[in-house]
């Protein structure tokens, strides 16, 4: 199970490289892995003293650096280990994108080291104060102990450290991350460690109970997830976070990440029925302090603190509601009160040390990246190692005898010419001899002119056939980061189509037809259904025609706008996330 756990660290990595921008990559993926690192050393030579060595109620004193630790007890240093790395992964994702890396480094380590092993040894240890005899905390697989720890310390390094550069402006109240599909891959291995979690936290299944408790444990953990997932993704449909229509993913993943949470505490001794409303619950206060935290202006990028803050609290309050003999089946309410008091001790120490430890970096200038770093990303400036460097886009490999041939039947002096398609804009490049999609074209001759714009307007205006006026040509555009792109001019607002809309009536319709999306490569205009095509086509590269609607109707607006934009939170690919402002 540890193992399993273990690859949780993945998960991690993923969901947090996908939910960062493209420029951020490398660095949130070395930090996922340097909290392994990190946590295995400090662990080893701190943290598990601390944890489960011989002392006091607040914490061990005996086996430093595991000395002293028996060999049938190794397996038990490694499953705790992969709980401290996780606590501290948590609070990395929300401080993503605007974190020094020195600062990272030290609040890593006495996150593992100190704040973490200290509240286990009060809850998992046999001296501790809320695992003593006369005490009812109960908190089976750490919805508190790991998870309530991790989320309030990723709450008081967010709202020291401050949000990313322009979150919070009125032109740009929300920055997305690059990659669904990264974010959906970790989410998913996330989703299949936490059966591990929750039901390898037995410890034990060679016991009389053993496999009933994991079985129970496991199945929970399915049920309250799942309700979670759905609870989250129906209330965001409903536009009460303020986006209607949509039904986000990235929503629906987090909320069965936030009942799974939840269900920590009590998986092992909860009615099935019991952590469906767990589940929903827990899928409800998600979506409730996400909205919180964005009124608030606190940015958290991967929605940790809503996740697993969130989560935790109520899942302290859930195992004493609805455990067997819980205050719903009329049991008293003890449990609730000592989980109640041992959620408040592990706010007030986990949030006291962090707002000492991210204060006192942010008072020495360490905490926070300078405002040109962040701008430009970490990956290069920080790292050297950009996630998507450009020069691993043109596959040399694949075309330098196609380009080396095309060079030498052309007789082509440019010594360039064997990089790259100059057919294409800037930021693209295929092979000469293969067009988009994979559609093979030749490329046109040395005497090929391009049509002169003047001749195509006067042509145009007089009424006569031939090619289309400039305006229908896709023109180069450019961000405000440098980062160019291509688009057609909106018809509409073009004075000279305006005025000479009643010399052609078909003028009205060549535009509803053929308005092209930006991010797109040249082409040539397509030909209206009655008319010729243009003289020059046929000497053109040949580039596939998509299916093209109106632009007013419904069918046209969904087909420009793409599903994902219109349905979901987000596209898979975001064009923001991937301006290449870092390089």
């Amino acid at each position: 199970m540890g193992t399993i756990i273990f690859f949780m660290q993945c998960g991690f990595a993923f969901l947090e490289a996908g939910a960062v921008r493209s420029k951020n990559t490398t660095n949130i993926l070395i930090k996922n892995i340097l909290d392994v690192f990190i946590a295995g050393i400090a662990y080893w030579l701190v943290g598990y003293a601390l944890a489960f060595g011989e002392g006091n109620s607040f914490c061990g004193e005996n086996m430093w650096a595991t000395v002293g630790l028996s060999e049938d007890k190794l397996a038990f240093w490694f499953f705790q280990f992969v709980f401290a790395a996780t606590a501290a992964t948590i609070v990395s994702g929300s401080m993503a994108e605007r974190c020094n890396f020195h600062a990272y480094l030290i609040y890593s380590v006495i996150l593992t080291a100190i704040v973490y092993p200290i509240v286990s040894h009060w809850a998992w240890s046999g001296d501790g104060w809320l695992a003593s005899e006369g005490s009812a905390y109960q908190d089976f697989a750490g919805s508190g102990v790991v998870h309530l720890t991790g989320g309030i310390a990723a709450l008081v390094g967010a709202v020291i450290l401050g949000p990313r550069h322009g979150r919070f402006d009125s032109d740009s109240p929300d920055i997305r991350g690059h990659s669904v599909p990264l974010a959906a891959l970790g989410g998913f291995i996330l989703l299949f460690g936490f059966l591990a979690f929750n039901g390898g936290s037995q410890a034990s299944i060679s016991q009389p109970g053993d496999a009933g408790a994991v079985a129970r444990a496991i199945v929970n953990t399915v049920i309250s997830g799942s309700f979670g997932g759905i609870t989250s993704l129906i209330i965001y449909r409903t536009g009460v976070c303020g986006v209607s229509n949509t039904w986000s993913f990235l929503m629906a993943l987090n909320g069965a990440l936030a009942g799974m949470v939840a269900i920590c505490a009590g998986c092992n001794v909860m009615p099935i029925w019991g952590s469906c409303v767990t589940g929903i619950v827990a899928g409800m206060l998600f979506i409730t302090i996400h909205t919180l935290l964005d009124k608030l202006k606190v940015d958290d990028p991967l929605d940790a603190v809503a996740v697993h803050m969130g989560g935790g609290l109520w899942g302290l309050v859930a195992v004493a509601l609805f455990q067997d003999g819980g205050i719903v089946f009329g049991g008293s309410g003890k449990v609730l009160a000592w989980n109640i008091a041992g959620a408040l001790a592990i706010m007030a120490w986990a949030g006291g040390l962090c707002i000492i430890m991210f204060g006192t970096l942010r008072l020495v200038g360490w905490l926070r990246v300078p405002i040109e770093m962040e701008i430009q990303g970490m990956d290069i400036l920080k790292h050297g190692e950009p996630a998507y460097p450009a020069g691993s886009w043109e596959e040399k490999q694949y075309y330098n005898k196609l380009a080396a041939n095309y060079q030498q039947q052309h007789n082509d002096n440019d010594t360039n010419s064997s990089d790259r398609n100059n057919y294409l804009p800037p930021n693209m490049s295929v092979p000469k001899g293969v067009g988009l999609g994979g559609v093979s074209w030749s490329p046109p001759p040395n005497n090929y002119q391009p049509p002169n714009p003047q001749q195509q307007q006067q042509q145009h205006n007089n009424n006569s056939s031939g090619p289309y006026p400039p305006q229908y040509y896709y023109q180069p555009q450019y961000s405000s980061t440098g980062a160019m792109y291509w688009t057609l001019p909106d018809q509409r607002n073009n004075k000279q189509h305006n005025n000479n809309k009643n010399k052609n009536k078909n003028d009205k319709d060549r535009h509803h037809h053929y308005y092209y999306r930006q991010h797109s490569p040249p082409r040539y205009p397509p030909q209206h259904p009655n008319e010729d095509p243009p003289t020059h086509a046929a000497t053109a590269p040949s580039i596939p025609r998509p299916r093209t609607y109106s632009r007013d109707s419904e069918e046209g607006q969904q087909g420009h706008q793409g599903k994902d934009s219109k349905g979901q939170r987000s596209p898979a690919y975001s064009n923001e996330a991937f301006e290449r402002d870092s390089q």
